[in-house]
């Protein structure tokens, strides 16, 4: 479909980065994210983050004891069940530890009932909830629910071997126009991993993470090597319209985890030490375009 220089074309963009190194450091969807509208009339926009995790991929529970709006205390999970409470505003105090007693009859940690988790003055029981959500009761019917926090970036510490929850996912804002959605994943110097996986280039994308994820389909893989890098295009299935809507919309991730390969070698290993991964939200009006084909080009315009 040929575009009038009348058409009202609204757009939005946003990015994360991942950077890895041989050496067992990796910075990972770290890049600030950047938004763009260009409209004359209505408004698309999205955000773009992932959940907040420490440097060796555990959760983040962020707490307000006081009551400000902002998080004093941050609560994270280690895989054996290990909770550690750090002081946000006293980073050089020493994190107060909790070793789980055993587990339920569901597997799930249990712990001791005589720690003060929030910092309320009075001890609570710990559970987690089928959502992964934190639950604190102190026993006079006080219950909190703390959520995953969510950010634009993690830098972590990485262990061959090793699956690490990462979930980019878009959120359209309320008030946006209907529009398509897709996301967008450049690899750089990827030829050296590739080779060291045994796989192709365009498995890349299957061989270190377990994308596409629910409603994302798959929709071509570019080789742009002027600059080097390898292109998968993921679209949703269906537009997103928020016109009406009472709250922010929140598309399924593209992916859960990223894996890190637990048989290379040392040389092998080596081949990650430049190679990067951004990924990219973008968002189109619907309107105005026949299908989502033409959308995309006129996106790219």
């Amino acid at each position: 479909m040929k575009l009038s220089k009348r058409a009202l074309i609204m757009i939005c963009a946003l990015v994360l980065a991942t950077t890895a190194s041989a050496f067992g450091t990796i910075a990972y969807l770290t890049s600030t994210a950047h938004a763009t509208n260009t409209f004359t009339v209505g408004n698309v926009e999205i955000k773009l983050d992932e959940t907040d995790v420490d440097e060796n991929g555990n959760v983040k529970y962020p707490v307000d004891t006081d009551g400000d709006g902002t998080a004093d205390t941050i609560i994270t999970v280690d895989d054996d069940g290990t909770i550690t409470i750090t002081d946000v505003d006293d980073p050089s105090a020493p994190p107060t530890v909790i070793e789980p007693t055993g587990t339920d009859d569901a597997g799930n940690p249990t712990y001791p009932s005589d720690v003060d988790v929030d910092g309320d003055g009075t001890a609570d029981s710990i559970t987690f909830d089928d959502e992964g959500n934190l639950v604190l009761n102190d026993g006079e019917d006080n219950e909190s629910v703390i959520e995953p926090g969510r950010d634009d970036g993690n830098e972590y510490r990485v262990v061959p071997g090793e699956t690490y929850l990462k979930d980019p996912m878009v959120t359209v804002v309320k008030g946006s126009e209907e529009s398509y959605v897709r996301m967008v994943v450049e690899l750089t110097d990827y030829a050296k991993v590739a080779t060291a996986l045994g796989c192709a280039n365009n498995q890349l994308m299957t061989q270190l993470t377990n994308a596409p994820g629910t409603d994302w389909s798959l929709q071509g893989v570019t080789e742009d090597t002027t600059n080097g890098k390898l292109v998968f295009e993921y679209r949703y299935a269906n537009t997103v319209d928020a016109s009406d809507a009472a709250e922010d919309i929140e598309l399924p991730p593209l992916f859960t985890e990223f894996k890190v390969p637990g048989t290379l070698d040392g040389e092998q290993l080596k081949s990650f030490e430049n190679f990067a991964m951004v990924v990219h939200g973008h968002a189109i009006q619907a309107a105005g375009f026949a299908d989502a084909d033409a959308a995309w080009v006129a996106f790219g315009e």
